[in-house]
């Protein structure tokens, strides 16, 4: 009878550690599935979020003469351009020579009434997006894609 009882030890104690390994692999799978879960849900949250602004400084520093006849008054300022993504940073990047243009004559035809006002200043703030967005429509690209301009500096020499 001590035999049977021995076997039906070593017989419980075997069940027992099976149990225990089969609750360890139904633990990890429960896990790797969470896991995985989760995972999706942050790649799912990650298309929702915006993604993140490109700022695109124009260089070199403007540096315009203004104002017409008279006594030369000189406008220095640094722009910044805030784009969605790098599809229209290649595009603004690739038409530069014809932006700096545009925005050199843009520049060259202010008054001094123009310059001296936050709002002069604003108002032409808003001509320079309007110019960036000009080129990129005339050249096949996403205007949209350019959302805001920034003076970075702005100085003015009467």
């Amino acid at each position: 009878m001590r035999q049977y009882s021995e076997v039906n030890i070593v017989l419980f104690k075997t069940v027992k550690k099976a149990a225990i390994f089969i609750h360890m692999l139904l633990l990890c799978f429960f896990l790797l599935i969470g896991a995985g879960y989760s995972h999706a849900q942050d790649d799912a949250g990650e298309s929702d979020k915006p993604m993140p602004a490109i700022y695109l400084p124009i260089k070199p520093a403007f540096v315009v003469n203004y104002g017409g006849e008279g006594r030369l008054r000189y406008l220095k300022t640094e722009i910044s351009v805030r784009l969605k993504n790098n599809e229209t940073a290649g595009m603004v990047r690739h038409h530069l020579p014809l932006i700096r243009n545009n925005l050199v004559m843009l520049f060259a035809a202010q008054t001094d009434d123009d310059l001296q006002s936050q709002e002069g200043r604003e108002m032409l703030r808003g001509k320079v997006l309007e110019q960036v967005k000009l080129v990129l429509e005339q050249e096949g690209g996403d205007a949209d894609g350019v959302v805001d301009a920034f003076f970075s500096t702005f100085v003015v020499q009467k």
